[in-house]
């Protein structure tokens, strides 16, 4: 069984659990090379999520589920395990409803981005009945 604790910017062992998970995921979008713990303390004390759970196993904390206020969903592990992520996105849809929709900003349902590397959660994503909507692509000068 898991256990979705919320992230107490003001606990230690929170600041080093999620730079831990942010540094050891098997999958990123955001992060390509290593964040610096400085940053990272900054990031946590100022963070824009609208909830923030760390993910626990027995006694480790094994990774991260993330709301924004756009409505967006991130599910980070440090390994990917099918039945964490069914856990993890039942849990989320039980606790949660998706804020109203803003034209253009906000979509009316949540959403969320995953590595396309990351079939584990897509296929679980498909299973449950989530439509792919689009693939987005990063562009560098």
């Amino acid at each position: 069984m898991l256990d979705f604790i919320e992230v107490d910017k003001n606990d230690k062992s929170h600041k080093e659990a999620t730079f831990k998970i942010i540094n050891e995921r098997e999958y990123n979008i955001s992060h390509i090379n290593k964040i610096n713990y400085s940053e990272h303390i900054k990031f946590i004390e100022n963070h824009p999520y609208r909830n923030w759970y760390l993910i626990k196993n027995l006694s480790d904390f094994i990774g991260t589920l993330y709301l924004t206020k756009d409505n967006v969903v991130g599910i980070n592990f440090i390994k990917s395990d099918i039945n964490f992520f069914q856990i993890t996105l039942d849990f989320f849809l039980n606790n949660h409803e998706p804020l109203p929709p803003i034209k253009s900003i906000r979509s009316d349902s949540f959403l969320i981005n995953i590595n396309p590397n990351n079939k584990k959660l897509s296929y679980l994503l498909e299973k449950n009945n989530a439509i792919h909507i689009q693939n987005t692509y990063k562009l560098r000068k």
